[in-house]
């Protein structure tokens, strides 16, 4: 039995081996089978990681290509946007230049009407003179032809019917007759000249109404320009003077008191002494010994004593003063505004008198200054009207003057003055009695206070220096007797 049992227990092992032995080869293919599926796993895993790696890539790449053509896009917008800049830009210049070349020629429009009214007045005063001389010449020959009708005391009864003016001498008939054509010249000179003011008023509205065009087109590009407004309203810009109280007067003085042989004034300081004008300053007529026509002046009643004939005046920069020979001889600006009376009306006021000089400055800030000499005169077109005579200086604003005694004027056109190879009128963009070069330069260019390039602006050396350009200056003149 024992032996038995040894075998049974013999075959239990082996059996119980063998079980254990499927089980472990189960479970190994089971390993196997868990371990081959985790790799199937993780390469699947790979495999999507990649694609939406793939996918992120293209998606960079559009991205990026999208950024490209936005960029060249944008780039082309902006040079679009600079290309309108640059079209803005050269209509805003355009308009200005229009507004610069309308201005000049509405100021000669009005000046040469004016100079038209005037001579009118003149050839009216003449006719009413010549008809007045007629009607006398016509009485007289009457009175001689009843004295000699009397003395003869023959007369025929065909001669008593006919008119007395057909016995008339000859010499007297000659006489009427040159009259007559006179008068008939005068009225046909009288009436082209009021076609002519028809013709300067007709200019003056077509002026007007291109004005108020540009002034239209401009609104939309340049907001601050109101050139139709400013047109529109002279007398608001005579407020800007020193002086607001801006009075305009025929100014004709009694023949009988006149200091030059006419009906009007030689100067500021003439008028002054009529009582009616003697404290109101404001634009007067003018005629200076030897000029042919009176001209208009703005005269400056209250400072100093008044009587002082403004030959410069420059408050806000409208008017451009860089101009030629021309241009300061015969004189340019608005009277009421900003102007240059013309070294050829200069020269004849100091030629008729011994006269002062007064130069009023003022600065940005408020600050204003004065020099003042007591002699002032400059020489005729011969002599390049040079500063002839400058009396001695009072003022608080430094003598800034002397320096230039006896130097010719110059212009950016003609140069006169004694700088070798340069001219100063050009260097420092002005109009003076330039020296090498100046110490003042109040026709300089109008730059509002501190600027960068020196000597260009409208500056006083001796008060606030070369590099400072001023708000407003004024040069005047007044006989130093009075």
């Amino acid at each position: 039995m024992s032996i038995i049992s040894v075998y049974i227990f013999i075959v239990f092992i082996i059996v119980y081996n063998a079980v254990n032995g499927i089980i472990d080869a189960s479970n190994n293919r089971q390993l196997e089978t868990n371990a081959s599926a985790e790799l199937l796993s993780k390469d699947s895993e790979e495999l999507l990681l990649s694609e939406v790696i793939k996918k992120v890539v293209n998606q960079i790449t559009v991205l990026d290509y999208n950024s490209q053509t936005q960029t060249k896009l944008l780039n082309e917008i902006s040079r679009s946007l600079d290309r309108l800049e640059s079209r803005r830009q050269d209509i805003i210049t355009t308009i200005d230049r229009s507004e610069v070349r309308l201005s000049h020629r509405l100021d000669a429009i009005k000046s040469d009407l004016g100079k038209t009214i005037t001579l009118q007045e003149v050839i009216r005063d003449d006719l009413d003179k010549l008809e007045k001389q007629q009607l006398v010449s016509k009485a007289w020959i009457l009175d001689q032809l009843r004295g000699s009708v009397a003395k003869r005391n023959v007369v025929s009864e065909e001669s008593e019917t006919k008119n007395p003016l057909n016995i008339v001498s000859p010499d007297i008939e000659a006489n009427l007759q040159v009259v007559q054509t006179t008068l008939n010249s005068l009225k046909r000179s009288n009436n082209h000249i009021e076609e002519q003011i028809g013709d300067l008023s007709n200019n003056m509205l077509t002026l007007i109404n291109e004005t108020t065009g540009i002034a239209n087109r401009s609104k939309s590009y340049v907001e601050s320009k109101s050139f139709n407004s400013g047109i529109r309203n002279v007398l608001e810009e005579m407020k800007k003077l020193e002086k607001p109280n801006v009075y305009i007067k025929n100014s004709l003085l009694d023949p009988n008191s006149s200091t030059n042989g006419s009906d009007f004034a030689k100067d500021c300081k003439d008028i002054q002494e009529n009582e009616n004008f003697k404290n109101l300053s404001g634009i007067y007529r003018i005629k200076p010994i030897g000029s042919d026509e009176p001209l208009f002046v703005f005269c400056d009643m209250n400072t100093d004593g008044g009587g002082w004939t403004l030959i410069h005046n420059r408050y806000d920069g409208t008017v451009d003063f860089y101009r030629d020979w021309y241009d300061y001889k015969y004189g340019f600006g608005n009277i009421a505004s900003e102007f240059w009376l013309g070294l050829d009306h200069i020269h004849r006021i100091t030629y008729q008198d011994i006269y002062e000089l007064r130069i009023d400055l003022e600065d940005f800030e408020g600050d204003k200054a004065f020099a003042k000499y007591n002699a002032f005169a400059i020489g005729s077109q011969n002599e390049n009207y040079m500063l002839k005579l400058l009396g001695s200086y009072e003022g608080d604003a430094g003598d800034s003057m002397t320096y230039h005694v006896s130097m010719p004027f110059t212009t950016k056109d003609n140069d006169n003055d004694p700088m070798i190879g340069s001219n100063c009128a050009i260097e420092h963009t002005g109009a003076w009695w330039y020296n090498q070069c100046e110490t003042a330069n109040l026709n300089g260019l109008y730059l509002s206070g501190m600027y960068s390039k020196i000597y260009t602006g409208m500056y006083w050396q001796d008060w606030q220096g070369s590099s400072y350009s001023l708000k407003r200056t004024n040069i005047k003149i007044r006989p130093i007797h009075h």
